[in-house]
């Protein structure tokens, strides 16, 4: 199936190339702060915003995915046999989402004093690291079902 054909046949796949474009912006800001000087005024703060947009593109992936008509369920329904890769991908949302808490505790404890820039980084830099591994299972799993590139729809 081309990469045309394949997005007028499903209207999830296409709204989820779209949610998973929002995310890559949302982890390419993230990255560009967090490798910015820690030593400027506002580098916790800005790290805090990028961060709140990672949350707020995750969220919406993962409504757009696991809805009872998202992606997800269409996968199942054109490839039953994929449906154990579907099931990861969910238990990784939830994974991807204790990363990003633990990620936004970090910045706070930072704010408070109570932590160190180290941790900061290291603690969004391991969320990134989950959401990138994520977003390659998730093209994987879309080109067994389809056989398209969902990277090439980004």
């Amino acid at each position: 199936m081309s990469v045309p054909s394949a997005l007028q046949s499903s209207e999830q796949l296409s709204r989820a190339s779209h949610r998973r474009h929002d995310l890559a912006e949302a982890m390419t800001d993230l990255e560009e702060v967090i490798a910015g000087p820690s030593s400027a005024d506002d580098w916790l703060e800005r790290t805090e915003a990028s961060l709140g947009d990672v949350r707020k593109a995750l969220d919406l992936h993962i409504e757009e995915v696991e809805g009872s008509h998202g992606l997800l369920a269409e996968i199942v329904a054109v490839a039953p046999r994929l449906a154990p890769s579907t099931e990861d991908l969910r238990e990784d949302h939830l994974a991807l989402l204790e990363a990003w808490l633990r990620a936004e505790a970090a910045v706070r404890l930072a704010r408070g004093g109570t932590t160190t820039v180290s941790s900061v980084r290291r603690h969004v830099t391991t969320l990134l690291g989950r959401l990138t591994r994520h977003r390659q299972a998730g093209a994987d799993l879309v080109f067994e079902a389809y056989n398209v590139d969902i990277g090439a729809l980004d």
